[in-house]
């Protein structure tokens, strides 16, 4: 009697296990599949290489959407800190159960994603470039270089590196490393030794000052005031062969206490875990206005550099990519355009034109 029993209670329990998983299934599905399914077909079409056949295209989209399907489960923002804090009881350690966040040393956060870029294997140096794409991305730029130049407009590149490069020593030892020369190191060789675009990659100098100095932010993937600082600088440099130094400034910091910057403990839900972050700001201003009109077309990292356009330029009109519109170069009239992209989006510079 006992057994039946026990048995009963065992298929019960299945049966209410399998419910629950088809639910979310479902409520995924409903509410966010469609996203899920367009984010794949974008992810596998920018991937996709000229020789890929359609059984590679279709294995590419079938993986895409499990990574999109993964990064927005219904209600994962309440189901992830019940499944971390589950998985930490019975491992004895923190653990994050997360397809978008991942656990590095001292608390320190970065972002896993698949299907808003791909950090980790811009990290871990395995998966490069294409011949093909670092040709096509170079000729793209030099094309909007030259359609430019051809209205007296001056062109310059930005490339914001990945937090994962810079502070590396925080990365989870499970996060092989299998070269320390990215796909982005070896794109920015490329431009470099294929045009004379003037282009900005503080990687060398971010790891030169990451001891010294916190140059992004420790709960968030973005990097803050300071690494946007150096940034700018070393664009003033390129553009007018001068440039202020972090050393030689002061800046301010408090507590992000409404955790304004915090995008990847957002995605955890798992506030109570961790303290807040520092937000710095640099002390004083440019010393003198270019008498020039800038127009900056980026992504999120773009809002780090708003301050020091606005304080830098005559005129400065900053918008994110995916709002540019050609119109905006007969609208603006800029003396300047400066085109940014984080290195996680880097590989997608040949599919945008600053033109119809």
């Amino acid at each position: 009697m006992e057994k039946n029993s026990y048995k009963k209670y065992e298929r019960a329990a299945a049966v209410i296990i399998m419910l629950v998983i088809f639910f979310f299934t479902a409520a995924t599905l409903i509410t966010n599949g469609r996203y899920a399914l367009v984010s794949a077909k974008k992810n596998s079409i920018d991937i996709a290489g000229e020789d890929d056949s359609i059984f590679d295209i279709e294995q590419m989209l079938f993986s895409s959407f499990e990574d999109a399907y993964g990064e927005s489960v219904f209600l994962h923002e309440k189901i992830t800190p019940l499944a971390s804090a589950l998985n930490s009881l019975f491992m004895g350690e923190r653990t994050i159960e997360s397809s978008q966040v991942l656990l590095g040393k001292e608390d320190w956060l970065f972002y896993k994603t698949k299907t808003d870029g791909d950090p980790l294997a811009d990290y871990s140096g395995t998966e490069l470039f294409s011949d093909e794409l670092l040709l096509s991305i170079t000729n793209n730029l030099k094309d909007m270089q030259s359609r430019l130049a051809a209205q007296g407009i001056e062109f310059a590149v930005m490339i914001v590196p990945n937090k994962e490069q810079i502070y590396s020593k925080y990365m989870p030892d499970t996060i092989i490393r299998c070269s320390e020369t990215s796909r982005t190191d070896l794109l920015v060789q490329h431009i470099e030794q294929n045009s004379d675009i003037k282009l900005v990659y503080p990687k060398d100098e971010f790891i030169q000052l990451a001891d010294d100095y916190p140059l992004y932010y420790k709960y968030d993937s973005h990097w803050n005031e300071l690494g946007a600082f150096v940034a700018y600088q070393q664009l003033m440099e390129k553009l007018f062969s001068e440039r202020e130094y972090l050393a030689d400034k002061t800046f301010s910091s408090h507590a992000d206490t409404y955790r304004e910057h915090a995008d990847l403990l957002d995605m955890t839900g798992l506030y109570t875990w961790f303290g807040y972050d520092d937000f710095y700001s640099i002390d004083g201003s440019a010393s003198e206005k270019q008498d020039k009109t800038v127009l900056v077309v980026g992504d999120s990292c773009r809002v780090a550099l708003e301050r020091y356009f606005n304080e830098g330029f005559k005129n400065a009109v900053i918008v994110h990519r995916q709002d540019y519109t050609p119109s905006l170069l007969n609208e603006v009239k800029p003396d300047i355009v400066i085109l940014e992209y984080v290195e996680r989006y880097s590989g997608w510079m040949d599919g945008f034109s600053l033109f119809e």
